[in-house]
């Protein structure tokens, strides 16, 4: 019957009926964190009443972390329907950079959630990924701490790196059809900063000063993330040409073409690959797939316009045969937020969010029985 109440707390609060409202009576603190010579935070949600059990949320790519209102948000309905929910700041992902240290934050964070559980006698937290957050999460779940995990839920996550942020730049799929697929321009600049990271002396003439476009790019995501009504068109080109007014001319053309305002981005972004050359062959999770301990859950909105939907099944298929799991796919939560589904889709769609609700109701488990039968796929 728990499960059962927070499986309807959950499809109250995550349904697109629910709007931007938020669950009163759900209480937030701050807590310290450090392994070694790393520290950093998190933010621990409690419920209103009784807890039945632990979740642990990694973050997306975002410089507010657990901060940005639209996590914010889906902590306190986690929180909600009855789960003390724990959000570790993710530094390399705050400063909108993809690095093999994320994951060290991260298992803090776990490690937190563990602790929790145990000292409440509640059942094995679940550890909750967001976008590209999906591969520090798939770390963890794959080292021994995995065996401390009831469930590894997988929300808009990514299995090819390059693919995803090919996507990212030209909303095309490898094997897709020529016209690309609808997805979102303002990610561009922060794909271009790290590639940048990573290439920029082989990248640019040396007289190009790459810590000015650095500055560029970190500013037109401050000022676009978060604004939907961006992504249209041009719609952002005033504000790109604004922060480009004191960059030099060089420079000025790196970024127009980054943002997807000038012709040439495309180009520069395979000229960022290739220049990176192997620098990001560790962001490929599918070595860690195939070790992963605790049952897995993939959803992924089929509209998803930051990482592709093609990206499930991937992940799914990096996992060993056997390995318990669940792929749900869904057009009622797309990357950000959820959405009225058109009435032809309605009963496949309220079938997809029922299995969604289900199943995070029920990822914290009891560890030991954590290892049963296959979850049917979807």
């Amino acid at each position: 019957m728990s499960e059962l109440r927070s499986a309807l707390g959950l499809a109250r609060w995550l349904g697109p009926w629910a709007g931007d409202a938020i669950p009163r009576g759900v209480s937030r603190s701050v807590v310290s964190l450090s392994a070694g010579e790393r520290a950093t935070r998190a933010y621990v949600y409690e419920p209103p009443s009784a807890a039945r059990g632990v979740y642990v949320v990694a973050q997306g790519l975002h410089y507010e972390g657990p901060a940005d209102a639209r996590l914010d948000r889906f902590l306190r309905v986690l929180a909600q329907a009855g789960f003390v929910t724990v959000a570790p700041f993710l530094r390399d992902f705050n400063d909108l950079l993809i690095a093999p240290t994320t994951a060290d934050d991260l298992a803090m964070g776990v490690a937190h959630g563990v602790a929790l559980a145990r000292a409440r006698g509640l059942p094995a937290p679940a550890l909750f990924s967001v976008s590209f957050g999906s591969r520090p999460a798939i770390e963890v779940a794959a080292s021994p701490t995995g065996d401390d995990l009831g469930a590894l839920v997988l929300f808009g996550g990514y299995c090819d790196f390059d693919e995803t942020v090919r996507f990212c730049v030209t909303g095309r799929t490898a094997g897709g059809a020529e016209t690309p697929l609808p997805h979102d321009p303002l990610n561009a600049p922060v794909v271009h900063l790290n590639l940048m990271r990573r290439a920029g002396p082989a990248l640019f003439d040396a007289r190009v000063d790459t810590a000015r476009i650095e500055r560029a790019y970190r500013e037109m995501v401050y000022r676009t993330w978060g604004r939907p009504g961006l992504k249209r068109g041009d719609a952002r080109a005033p504000i790109a040409r604004d922060v480009a007014r004191d960059l030099a001319s060089a420079e000025r053309t790196i970024f127009m073409q980054a943002c997807g305002l000038e012709p040439g981005g495309d180009a520069l972004l395979e000229r960022g690959l290739e220049a990176s050359g192997d620098a990001f062959a560790w962001a490929d999770p599918r070595a860690l797939l195939s070790q992963v301990r605790p049952p897995v859950v993939i959803v992924h909105g089929r509209d998803d316009d930051v990482i592709p939907v093609t990206q499930a099944e991937r992940l799914e298929a990096a996992l060993p045969p056997s390995h318990p799991r669940a792929r749900i796919l869904t057009g009622v939560y797309g990357h950000t937020g959820a959405a009225v589904p058109g009435p032809s889709a309605a009963l496949r769609e309220i079938s997809a969010m029922v299995r969604v609700t289900r199943e995070l109701a029920r990822a914290p488990r009891r560890a030991a029985t954590a290892r049963g039968a296959s979850t049917p796929r979807g």
